[in-house]
């Protein structure tokens, strides 16, 4: 039922989802987001009436900008709904992986879920021979990857394709 001053037919939102009717529930594996989730906790965390003692939260104080220089490839925009950062370890992945991303979280595929990570806020994507992207993350997490050897490309979610050329780890910078 929708709002009782308005019929459902105005209503921005349907209050019934066709869409979902009729699909099985699937288990997707969080953990690609938490480095994005740990960012948005600890905004917010301070103005919660409330714990959150399920996500390791980062402190407001842990948080850094990260700067990583890119050659992408294609038009797109930091504005553009369809960009995000992946992160990754090489060692771990094969050329093709990028395509079976759905299958990743869902705990299928070539890599597990936890051999990447995803950030959906990014702060900054400079396109171009010379581009540059740039994110918020926690310290302990950026270190842990540094260590890790992981790399870092903008992923393009509409096409499940990587965008730009893989900036390595030691070539990420502290803003």
């Amino acid at each position: 039922m929708g709002d009782p001053g308005f019929p459902d037919e105005v209503l921005p939102i349907s209050p019934r989802h066709d869409w979902t009717r009729g699909r099985a529930a699937i288990k997707v594996h969080l953990k690609p987001w938490l480095g994005d989730l740990e960012v948005c906790v600890a905004a917010v965390h301070p103005a919660l009436p409330f714990a959150l003692p399920v996500l390791p939260t980062a402190a407001a104080a842990d948080l850094a900008s990260y700067r990583a220089p890119v050659f992408c490839y294609g038009e797109q925009t930091i504005y553009d709904p369809i960009s995000a950062l992946l992160f990754f370890d090489p060692a771990k992945s094969g050329s093709d992986w990028p395509r079976h991303i759905a299958a990743i979280l869902q705990g299928e595929g070539p890599c597990k879920a936890a051999d990447i990570g995803i950030v959906l806020a990014m702060e900054a994507l400079s396109w171009g021979p010379m581009g540059v992207v740039q994110w918020r993350m926690s310290r302990a997490r950026v270190a842990q990857m540094k260590a890790g050897k992981w790399a870092v490309a903008v992923y393009g979610t509409h096409n499940d394709m990587i965008s730009s050329s893989a900036s390595p780890a030691s070539m990420w910078e502290l803003v």
